[in-house]
């Protein structure tokens, strides 16, 4: 079973993105929003729970959030999948889409975990994130 996901080598992914791995304390999310917003983001471990909450000011356009893996109740983060959400709103209080999205070409499988992960351009994306696959082009 596993080894079929080796067909996702060379071929192009769209991914919802607002899952990611923090590695050695390092953890971010590419988000795009179609105007400056205010808020918060709560980051969520592999079992929902929420370990952290930060404030945004989201300025329109593309940019990241990243995380050094500081839990909210203090302490640090184990390795793993990390989930975010965002809860903002643009200056006249209706809220804003964040889009965590990613697009690229499959560079490598890794089968060894718990979860099949992605290997793209650099970013990992566990395949469960995966929208779309296309062949490049």
């Amino acid at each position: 079973m596993s080894m079929s996901y080796v067909s996702y080598i060379g071929n192009e992914v769209v991914a919802d993105a607002s899952t990611t791995t923090l590695s050695g304390s390092q953890a971010s999310w590419d988000y795009e929003l179609g105007g400056s917003a205010t808020g918060t983001y709560e980051i969520y471990n592999s079992s929902g729970l929420m370990v952290y909450r930060g404030d945004a000011d989201l300025q329109a356009g593309k940019g990241t959030i990243s995380w050094n893996g500081q839990l909210t109740a203090g302490g640090k983060a184990a390795d793993g999948l990390y989930t975010i959400a965002f809860d903002v709103k643009d200056a006249d209080g209706n809220r804003e889409n964040v889009l965590i999205e990613t697009k690229g070409v499959v560079d490598s499988v890794d089968l060894s975990g718990n979860e099949v992960i992605l290997n793209v351009g650099g970013q990992k994306i566990p395949v469960s994130s995966v929208t779309s696959v296309s062949a490049p082009g």
